[in-house]
């Protein structure tokens, strides 16, 4: 293994061992008082697991690190009980750290990701009440399906606005397909010498 993914790798299950760490040390929010305190235990490491899968570069380095919180975060379902799911939004903090996992490609590169997040997800549907689930899945889709069409109006604000901005973006994007496509047919000519 190299030295650099070595470390990348150590600094990211560094970084899940700090969350578990911290988790007792929250204060449960009062229903009164929302700045009472923050999120209790296990619902804290869910939503703390949940922002670093959804901050994870695509990439290999990164891939262990997010097996790893999606096995944390299938132990937290198991372990919770399903009253303490349902209750407030905790449901959707699960199901959102894994929802993107869900729908990624078809790729032999993220099979493993995904079938772990889908695993997750089937964990927490008999674990909640069918309704419940749906309810906060349906909560999760939605709001993830608002999230896109902001961001796509944005972008194609800011075309109007700041064109030079997207004639850099397009050609960033263009330069990233022409090197992935160089480095595929680089591989492809490998295999068939080597056949």
């Amino acid at each position: 293994m190299r030295d650099d993914l070595a470390d990348v790798i150590k600094f990211n299950v560094a970084k899940i061992a700090l969350l578990l760490a911290d988790a007792g040390t929250r204060v449960p929010r009062s229903k009164d008082d929302p700045a009472a305190g923050d999120l209790a235990g296990p619902a804290w490491i869910a939503l703390r697991l949940a922002h670093l899968l959804r901050n994870l570069e695509h990439s290999k380095e990164y891939l262990l690190t997010g097996a790893t919180a999606i096995d944390i975060l299938h132990l937290l379902v198991e372990a919770e009980p399903a009253a303490a799911l349902e209750a407030d939004d905790t449901l959707d903090h699960y199901i959102r750290a894994v929802y993107n996992f869900v729908y990624l490609p078809d790729d032999p590169f993220w099979a493993d990701l995904k079938a772990k997040a889908e695993e997750m997800l089937h964990a927490l549907q008999t674990k909640v009440a069918t309704t419940a689930y749906a309810n906060a899945f349906g909560r999760v889709k939605t709001a993830a399906e608002e999230t896109r069409v902001e961001r796509r109006a944005k972008r194609a604000v800011a075309v109007i606005n700041n064109p030079a901005a997207a004639v850099d973006r397009k050609r960033r994007k263009h330069e990233k397909a022409r090197q992935a496509k160089k480095l595929k047919s680089g591989e492809h000519r490998m295999r068939r010498l080597n056949r």
